[in-house]
Formats: structure tokens, sequence, C-alpha cells
């Protein structure tokens, strides 16, 4: 007794007739179904080895997917709960306080009397061209994040009176945070 060889094509299935006469072995009537049927299997097999062999590296097997998503059965419901930890509404509504601040002249502004926001919005901008240099922006030493928007074609230093500086560059977001002493960068995006 031998194996029928596999080839891989997607066959149709031959319906046997009431006058096929029965014959076996290699292409026999009898074993032409069964033929077929191994046909389309090794051909699903294929296209399937395809499809996996062609994903990245490290992740061409379920195993290592799931080791890749830390072999976490309830991977979405740890997601979802790891969200639920971060910042609430009411922490992202305290961002919602914003002030804009205009250059008056040419020279360092002092902001070090707007320590009431924990956290706040500033927009920086010099509607009436002051502005020839790069010009230090000086910031309480409370403790708290606040974003910024530098408005203005000068770069703006954001500091403390005894600290050390975050340069702004002109026209982009900032994400800053006083520890108390120093300002220190947080996130930095172009506009």
């Amino acid at each position: 007794m031998t194996d029928l060889v596999e080839q891989s094509q997607f066959d149709t299935v031959y319906q046997l007739e009431t006058t096929d006469k029965v014959l076996a072995g290699p292409g026999g009537i009898a074993n032409r179904q069964a033929q077929q049927l191994a046909n389309r299997t090794k051909w699903l097999k294929d296209q399937l080895d395809a499809l996996v062999s062609g994903a990245p590296g490290a992740l061409d097997t379920l195993n290592e997917l799931a080791a890749a998503l830390g072999d976490d059965a309830n991977f979405a419901s740890t997601v979802t709960n790891a969200l639920a930890t971060k910042a609430s509404l009411d922490h992202v509504d305290k961002y919602r306080q914003s002030t804009t601040v205009d250059f008056a002249s040419d020279a360092q502004l002092d902001l070090t009397a707007d320590a009431s926001q924990e956290f706040g919005i500033i927009l920086m901008t010099d509607t009436g061209g002051v502005l020839t240099a790069q010009q230090n922006v000086l910031m309480s030493s409370t403790q708290r994040d606040f974003v910024v928007y530098n408005n203005t074609a000068q770069t703006l230093i954001f500091k403390t009176s005894g600290g050390t500086g975050i340069d702004v560059p002109s026209n982009s977001f900032d994400l800053l945070r006083c520890d108390g002493a120093n300002i220190t960068r947080q996130l930095m995006a172009p506009a």
C-alpha cells in the first residue's frame, strides 16, 4: 500500500458516476476524489504557510505573537485597565486655563506673579514686533506643568529666577515642567 502523492493545486472534486468502473491505484477512479481533496488540502496549507512566512520575523507564529503581547489571554482588559489609571478628565481640564502674553518691549518678561495655576496654557505673542533677539521668560518656582506656544519670531528661554532654562524655538509647542527650581522639557512638537 502506498500513499497518494499530493500536489499544491486547487482541484475540483470529481463525482463518481454509476457507470464508472472501480479502478484503484495511482490515477484510478476510486482514488480520484481522495487525490483531489489531498491536493486542495496541500494547496491551502501552502497558502497559509506563505501568509505566515510573510509576517515580520518576530511575529511569524501565533506563539511569538502571544509572547509579544505578554502571553496575556486578557490583553484587551489589561490595556483598558492600564489606561484607566492615567490622568482623569479633571486633571486634563486644568490645561484649559490659558493666558495670552504679548511682549510689550524687547526685554525679559517676568511671569513670576502668575503662580496660582497648577497647570496652564501660555500663548506667547509679539503683535507689535518688538522682539529683535531671543528673550528670557521668568517663571515662578511653583511646581507645575504648563503648555507653551511660542508664536513669536524669536526663541524664548523659560526659566526660574535661580534655575536652568529651556529654549522654546519660534512657532513651536512645548510641554514644560517646573520642578520647584528648574524648568524642564516634557515634550516638544513643531507648530
